[in-house]
């Protein structure tokens, strides 16, 4: 329909509830790639590139319950080791593969938590001037079209404040975006 703005909240929405579903990513991809706002967050280092990209490939909710699940194995083990002292060296090494994976489970719920914290918006309206304050007697900051996605940082009733992943910030009008 050429709603590409609506069409990119569907898309983000669905990716939320299905986070390994590969016709969503490839739609998404396929549509980010005809939007005329091409904004790219600057590089990370590698461990941060390959941590977001693991914590992309899933929902915050499937990271919570396996970090769950991994803290109540590591209780199990210590209550084993306490118990029953001589499994100690057995159970030892699998005690610390448990802390170990308890530890980067805590990794990526902490990036996919940075990253889903607070609300996100969509451009729907075709061309939108990013201000430096909340009116449009402001100066322009810059000029985003439809498509593009950015951070809500703070609100009025009638503006947010957002910021875009190249760091750039400035306040939209409510009713030229949607709330992811």
């Amino acid at each position: 329909l050429g709603q590409k703005g609506k069409a990119l909240d569907a898309y983000e929405r669905a990716l939320a509830i299905s986070p390994r579903d590969k016709d969503i990513r490839w739609n998404l991809e396929m549509l980010r790639s005809v939007l005329a706002d091409r904004i790219e967050a600057p590089s990370d280092n590698p461990v941060f590139f390959w941590g977001r990209k693991a914590a992309d490939t899933f929902a915050i909710n499937e990271i919570s319950i396996l970090l769950s699940a991994l803290l109540l194995l590591f209780l199990a083990f210590a209550t084993l080791n306490f118990i029953f002292p001589r499994t100690k060296p057995w159970t030892g090494f699998f005690q610390f593969l448990t802390v170990a994976a308890l530890v980067a489970c805590a990794a990526l719920f902490i990036l996919k938590w940075a990253e889903d914290k607070g609300p996100r918006v969509v451009v729907l309206d075709k061309e939108v001037y990013a201000h430096y304050g909340p009116s449009n007697k402001e100066t322009n900051a810059f000029l985003l079209h439809e498509g593009a996605e950015g951070k809500v940082l703070d609100e009025t009733p009638e503006w947010f404040y957002i910021v875009l992943k190249n760091k750039n910030s400035g306040w939209i009008p409510k009713s030229s975006c949607e709330t992811v």
